[in-house]
């Protein structure tokens, strides 16, 4: 008889601002993570969570994502599913986003955007990809403008 494959292993990823809504909180997310982990088959073996942590942050210098940063780097990362909520929770900036991407992508990680469903190793999937990270540095240097016009 013979054994039945594992499940794919799956880190996930959540993140929240200070003051962002209950829709975004930290432990909606994080079920979201494990209810989609559970329909496509994954085990997530961790959640990785930065509370209060602005997006605008480089990715490795917040607490939770140099934790990623150096699980990914120190394990074997090759076929590691990655799963966060939406883009704008891992990034806010097209160019931390494209930095980060072509490196998971290059070790084997197989990142996936929940809102997306995107696979972030095809063409199509790097083209939205790029496109939407784009879209957050806007709307992250938007709101810089109106909070900086705001206080006048």
């Amino acid at each position: 008889m013979t054994a039945r494959p594992a499940k794919p292993l799956a880190v996930g990823y959540v993140r929240v601002s200070v003051g962002e809504d209950d829709a975004l909180s930290l432990d909606a997310q994080e079920r979201q993570l494990h209810a989609y982990a559970e329909a496509n088959g994954l085990h997530l073996a961790a959640v990785i969570r930065d509370a209060g942590v602005s997006a605008a942050v480089p990715f490795d210098k917040r607490p939770g994502g140099s934790r990623l940063v150096r699980q990914l780097y120190h394990e074997d990362a090759k076929d590691l599913v990655l799963l966060a909520v939406r883009l704008d929770r891992l990034f806010r900036s097209s160019y931390e986003a494209a930095k980060w991407l072509e490196l998971w992508v290059a070790a084997g990680v197989r990142p996936i955007l929940l809102d997306l469903g995107l696979d972030l190793r095809t063409p199509a999937g790097r083209f939205v990809f790029a496109t939407l990270a784009a879209a957050a540095e806007l709307e992250r240097n938007l709101l810089r403008l109106r909070t900086r016009d705001a206080m006048g």
